[in-house]
Formats: structure tokens, sequence, C-alpha cells
């Protein structure tokens, strides 16, 4: 069990629950960003990429020999600068936000 923000600042307890089918916990260990034009507009591309360990093995269904780490994207997005900029915006409006309820 956890206490829940409501957003009114109540707080009630809510239980967790455990095997959800249809919810995939994603997140991303990198972020980039690519600028670009194709000489009549400009783009900037945002990618989010995690690390991830995969099993390799001599055979095709073979026991595991080996490990490597591979980078896999979890999404990415390209937009305009204006677009951007805007997203830029928002992003720091919540990130205020949410340092002055955090007192930070």
């Amino acid at each position: 069990m956890s206490n829940y923000d409501t957003g009114d600042h109540e707080h009630r307890a809510v239980f967790e629950l455990k095997s959800l089918h249809d919810v995939h916990d994603v997140y991303a260990d990198i972020a980039g960003a690519t600028a670009y034009g194709d000489g009549t507009n400009d783009y900037i591309n945002i990618s989010f990429v995690r690390a991830v360990l995969v099993a390799c093995s001599d055979e095709p269904d073979g026991a595991p020999t080996d490990s490597k780490l591979v980078y896999r994207t979890v999404s990415s997005v390209t937009m305009t600068p204006a677009r951007v900029k805007e997203l830029h915006d928002v992003l720091g409006s919540v990130l205020t936000k949410y340092e002055n309820l955090e007192g930070k």
C-alpha cells in the first residue's frame, strides 16, 4: 500500500496491482538530439534509447555462451525548431512547478 497524491494534497491509501498484462514499463537511459535540414526546412530529431543486455550463443538454439550490450530505441520524434522550442517551454514550466512544490 502507498499514498497517492490526488492533486489537492489529500492522501488516500491505494493498493499496487502486481500483475497487469496490458501495462509496460518503458524507460530510457540516454536521450540525444540531432539537428538537420533538407535544403528547404530544418528539423530536430530527439531520440531516447536504453541499454539492453542480450544473451548470445555459439549455436542457434544453444545455451548462452556470451552476452553483449546493445542500444534499443525507446522513442524518437522529429520536429521543427519552433515545435522543439514549444516543447522546451512546456517542459521548463512543468519543471518549475515541480521544483516549487518540492521546495527545491
